[in-house]
This record gives structure tokens, sequence and C-alpha cells, in this order.
């Protein structure tokens, strides 16, 4: 069993501008609709992280009526102005059908250009949808590889992914000094919690220990029905 990341659709910070201080000062009042105002504005002047932050206050409804083709819309118009986060939120917005049919393959799409840019929730996306075939032919090496980026930059459930590829030999060499390389920086960070190993990959007791600690590690990680819990920054 692969471990799964949340999605995360979050709010990005914005520039230092005096809209920017006012739309910041509107969130920590608990002013969301002020708030949507002060990002369209911005977005509206053709500023891409505004526009991602309206797309997502679209999304949950926040500060304004739910509504997922301007969502879409203005993920698009920030995607276009480069910007890997919004990139990486079409992916998921294709991925989970937000208000369109579910398109693995055009996920896999915008999970690629954000994934190419650094981000390491599209890298690890992508990796999935490449282990399983969806929306991508199935390649075990491109997945390995993805989970790996995404590992590298320190992303626990990455991590979990890549040691069991690596103890598996899946998408290459097996390697289990590798995986135990990978496990061992989250393996201490943990509490205990009920947990059935069996459900997992014959290997050492010393891996096993490893996976079973990381996967504590990671068990806050579920698939929400929206990306992304945000964390607020304006």
């Amino acid at each position: 069993m692969f471990m799964g990341v949340g999605v995360l659709l979050g709010l990005l910070a914005a520039a230092g501008t005096a809209l920017a201080d006012q739309a910041r000062a509107a969130l920590a009042r608990g002013e969301e609709g002020a708030a949507f105002d002060q990002f369209l504005r911005r977005a509206e002047n053709g500023d891409p992280i505004a526009q991602n932050n309206v797309g997502v206050l679209y999304l949950k409804g926040r500060g304004t009526g739910e509504d997922f083709a301007e969502a879409r819309r203005w993920f698009e118009a920030a995607a276009a102005e480069g910007l890997p986060g919004a990139m990486h939120n079409l992916g998921v917005l294709y991925l989970r059908g937000h208000g369109l049919a579910p398109d693995p393959a055009q996920a896999a799409g915008w999970f690629t250009k954000a994934a190419e840019l650094g981000d390491a929730d599209a890298q690890f996306y992508l990796a999935r949808l490449f282990y399983r075939g969806e929306g991508v032919a199935q390649d075990l090496p491109a997945a390995r590889q993805w989970f790996t980026r995404a590992a590298d930059q320190g992303l626990p459930a990455a991590a979990f992914n890549v040691a069991l590829m690596l103890l598996r030999g899946q998408g290459g060499v097996q390697d289990e000094a590798g995986a135990l390389e990978y496990l061992n920086p989250w393996s201490r960070r943990t509490r205990p919690r009920d947990y059935s190993w069996r459900r997992f990959i014959s290997c050492t007791p010393q891996s096993r220990h490893a996976l079973r600690r990381l996967w504590r590690a990671c068990g806050h990680w579920r698939k929400p029905e929206i990306p992304k819990p945000s964390t607020i920054s304006a």
C-alpha cells in the first residue's frame, strides 16, 4: 500500500504592497469578504499570486460564493504567468473533478508542468499517476524518480513511497540501504499509533521498524474532499 498525501490548495504569500497588507490584515480579522475583494483587485491587475488566491477562495467558497468555473479561470490565469502552485491546483481540479468530469490525463499535464518547476506536491501526485498508470502510461522508473524528487524536498509520504519502491526493487534496483536513508530521518519524529504492519512488505526487521515509524508519521495524510488544507498567508 502506498502512502497518500493530502492535496493542498494554499493561499500564497503576496508581495508587500498596501493591498497585500490589507488582504493579510482582513484575513487575520476573519474578514474573508474584504480579503477576497483585495485579492480580486490585485488579480484583475495581473498579479499571479493574487489570481491563485482568488481561485482558492472561489474553490472553497470563502469570502465569496463557491464557483469552480471561476476558480479554474483564475488558476489558469496564474498558471499562464508561470506560477507552479496554480499549475498544481489545476492538476488537483482535474484529478478530483471539481466542477468538471475527472480527467487524469489533464491532471498529469498540469502536475508535470508544476513538478518540473519544483513543486513537491505536484511531483508526488505525478509520481502516483505514473505508478498507477492513471492518465499516463504506467512507468515505474518515472514514478520512482518523481517520488524521490518530492522526498528530497522533505515530503514524508514521498519518502515512504520511495522506500517501498527501493525495498521492492520497483522502477530500478532493490536497495534496502537506500530505503533506510529515506526512512531514518522521519523514524524519530513520531508518536506510537495502532498499526497493522502485515499490510505492507516483507523485508528485514530494521526496515520494518523504520517503515512502521514512518507510517505513524504519515498517518494524518488522507485524501480530502478538496485539495490542501491551506496555510493562510496573505
